[in-house]
């Protein structure tokens, strides 16, 4: 800090302190310069090296020392006098000659070369960027409402108003782990099942296809669903095509004889194999109609058995000592009777029980 105190006499006139109108010099400084004082005395300082100066108010010296400050890159800079005018010189870029007025007069550690920070192009690694009007670069911002930000990387010069290496994700899309680039995200479904059109989750194959799994992205259309060729149908774990097993046509009658495992075809006196993730075919006598015979849907908590001839009961230790219902069964119903397992569930549920 240093004041240029004019001469001045004092002298008492009627209790009033005279003094020189020259210790009063400032009010605002331009750029390259700043203006600071203390009480009634202010002066107007070239701006030091390490930092610049837009120019701006007067500031009290007690809220920093603006030589020790750029020299010494001292927070106090940043914290206190930015709203005066007077900045440091950014990290990368510390140097800068008496007088700078922009971030333009800052330069490298390298004296010799005096290229300015303006024109140098900043360096951001992957998942970063650099915002507008700094030199440091940033992480990547994660997400702006519903719309996620990817920062690939890359050499960007310095923009006083528009952030560079930065860029808004696609409404389908999120960004990758590194936030370095933007991805759709992917369902995966397991083997036999396959992700419908437009959903996020995955649905059980369908009859007459199969479904490998794997990874899918979101589409209008189904991932993952394949049909069967003509003559085919669904091997019992939907992961491929089997030949379609047709048996000789039995009579009875006007009644075609079919064996468990197999239905009547609507139309049709040729037996085919049971097809359908949670359908059963028992068997039996049918006569030849419009709609399929012979095949149905298993009930509620349960799937067919591996020949597809009837269905499991899927429960669990308490399930199978107290029933589906969590032992709401009264004394007062048929079933109570059944000591045996077995005999309890097939009667209460109208199948077999499967432990698990």
């Amino acid at each position: 800090m240093k004041f240029k105190i004019s001469s001045c006499l004092f002298t008492f006139i009627a209790s009033t302190l005279c003094y020189d109108a020259a210790m009063a010099s400032c009010d605002t400084a331009p750029a390259g310069r700043y203006c600071e004082g203390v009480w009634f005395i202010s002066n107007v300082e070239m701006c030091p090296s390490g930092c610049y100066c837009t120019g701006g108010g007067r500031f009290n010296w007690m809220d920093g020392d603006v030589d020790r400050g750029c020299s010494n890159r001292w927070n106090k800079i940043t914290t206190e006098l930015n709203k005066y005018g007077v900045f440091l010189c950014p990290a990368d870029y510390p140097n800068s000659g008496p007088g700078s007025t922009t971030t333009k007069d800052c330069f490298t550690y390298d004296k010799s070369n005096r290229k300015a920070y303006y024109d140098t192009p900043i360096t951001c690694k992957a998942g970063n960027y650099l915002p507008a009007n700094s030199a440091v670069c940033n992480l990547c911002k994660n997400k702006e409402g519903n719309n996620y930000f990817a920062c690939p990387g890359g050499d960007y010069k310095f923009n006083k108003t528009k952030d560079s290496g930065i860029i808004m994700c696609g409404t389908d899309e999120q960004t990758n782990s590194d936030r370095s680039g933007c991805i759709k995200p992917t369902t995966k479904c397991d083997p036999g099942y396959y992700l419908p059109a437009s959903a996020t989750s995955c649905s059980q194959c369908r009859d007459r296809y199969y479904c490998p799994g794997g990874s899918f992205i979101k589409k209008p259309s189904d991932q993952g669903l394949i049909k069967c060729q003509s003559g085919e149908i669904s091997n019992a774990t939907y992961t491929a095509c089997v030949k379609e097993e047709v048996k000789k046509t039995v009579r009875i009658g006007e009644n075609v004889v079919v064996d468990p495992g197999f239905y009547l075809p609507a139309n049709s006196d040729s037996p085919r194999a049971c097809s359908g993730a949670t359908k059963y075919c028992p068997g039996g006598e049918y006569s030849v109609k419009s709609v399929d015979q012979g095949i149905f849907a298993c009930p509620f908590n349960s799937k067919p058995t591996s020949d597809k001839s009837g269905c499991l009961l899927v429960v669990n230790a308490n399930q199978m000592k107290y029933g589906i219902d969590g032992g709401n069964v009264n004394s007062t119903n048929q079933c109570w009777s059944k000591t045996d397992p077995d005999e309890y569930q097939k009667c209460l549920y109208g199948v077999k029980y499967k432990y698990e």
